[in-house]
């Protein structure tokens, strides 16, 4: 779906609003709703709600951003290889390079994860020699049965996972 205000980018961001009864709905990209003020960071803090100038801050009385306040010495983590800075990343909703995924990896999980499903590629890989594809399916092997027995344990079949165990150490050998 495209973006209901520029109408060329794809729309990551849902946003409704609720003004005076009257409920209006948008479907934005990550730049028109940046351009919005509307923070790609999944959320607000209570100064938003409460900040100078709201409704709440005339009943309540103003109080401070519960989000993190940087000052001028704050030095922000920074890509080696393209230099990029996580906030510019969520900012424009895009990746500076390759390199940005390793070095912003805590931060990007969580996103990739609820956005895929997995942090993982599970897709075609290239065309590997014989001795990188058996590596390969040993890997996903592994992977498989290290799966099977954390499920083994959850469900208390120890002798399942005992089996999956031994299965493991054959194959690592």
């Amino acid at each position: 779906m495209l973006c209901e205000k520029c109408g060329k980018n794809e729309a990551t961001i849902r946003y409704s609003e609720i003004v005076n009864g009257k409920k209006t709905e948008m479907a934005l990209c990550g730049e028109c709703a940046a351009a919005m003020g509307l923070g790609t960071d999944g959320g607000f803090g209570l100064g938003d709600l409460f900040g100078a100038g709201t409704l709440f801050s005339n009943i309540f009385g103003a109080i401070p951003d519960a989000r993190p306040q940087y000052g001028a010495s704050h030095i922000e983590k920074r890509c080696p290889v393209c230099g990029a800075s996580m906030s510019e990343i969520a900012k424009r909703g895009k990746v500076g390079c390759a390199e940005c995924y390793r070095t912003f990896k805590s931060e990007l999980a969580p996103s990739i994860r609820r956005i895929h499903g997995d942090v993982k590629y599970v897709g075609d890989a290239p065309a590997k020699s014989e001795a990188e594809n058996q590596l390969l399916e040993k890997k996903q092997k592994l992977e498989s049965l290290r799966r099977e027995l954390r499920e083994a344990i959850e469900k208390e079949d120890f002798e399942r996972a005992a089996e999956i165990r031994d299965n493991i150490r054959k194959i690592d050998s």
